[in-house]
């Protein structure tokens, strides 16, 4: 389990299975019908049936390590893109968020990727703000990005992998 340096009652740890529920509860509370994952999508990643190599990170509770309070699914294609990320709203705010995203930034980098993409909706300007303050910058627009025709802005974070 990778404890951060800052004090506090969570830890990030690689998902299993028995994350299930809580993942796809997560995921049901954040999203809007038309982005939501379903269970299989998941239940793919856990298993390392994904497409291209992958991970399925969640941050959870020091006391039980059984709450999952957020999570993170990033891809592996030549640079690392960051398919998907919430974070419980009852967590919200406490800087879950930007954990899970300097876990996938340590990782990314361990995997000797380049960069760190992301899409986001256009009207999600809290994300957009979470990224921007992340360190990422808008690289795209993409138009009619998302399944309900809404367009999507793509960001990139440049990383420095080792060689």
């Amino acid at each position: 389990m990778e404890k951060s340096e800052e004090k506090s009652e969570w830890s990030l740890r690689p998902a299993v299975f028995e994350d299930l529920a809580q993942i796809v509860a997560i995921e049901a509370s954040t999203k809007p019908g038309t982005d939501r994952w379903n269970q299989k999508a998941f239940e793919d990643y856990l298993a390392g049936h994904a497409k291209l190599p992958s991970d399925l990170w969640v941050v959870t509770d020091d006391e039980t390590d059984e709450k999952v309070a957020g999570y993170l699914v990033l891809g592996y294609c030549g640079y690392a893109e960051l398919w998907n990320l919430a974070v419980h709203p009852d967590y919200q705010k406490q800087g879950l968020g930007r954990r899970l995203i300097q876990a996938a930034i340590r990782s990314a980098i361990k995997k000797n990727c380049q960069k760190l993409i992301l899409e986001v909706r256009l009207s999600n300007q809290g994300a957009i703000a979470f990224y921007e303050k992340n360190g990422f910058k808008r690289i795209a627009h993409r138009e009619n990005f998302y399944q309900d025709q809404e367009d999507a802005l793509t960001f990139e974070l440049p990383l420095c992998a080792s060689s």
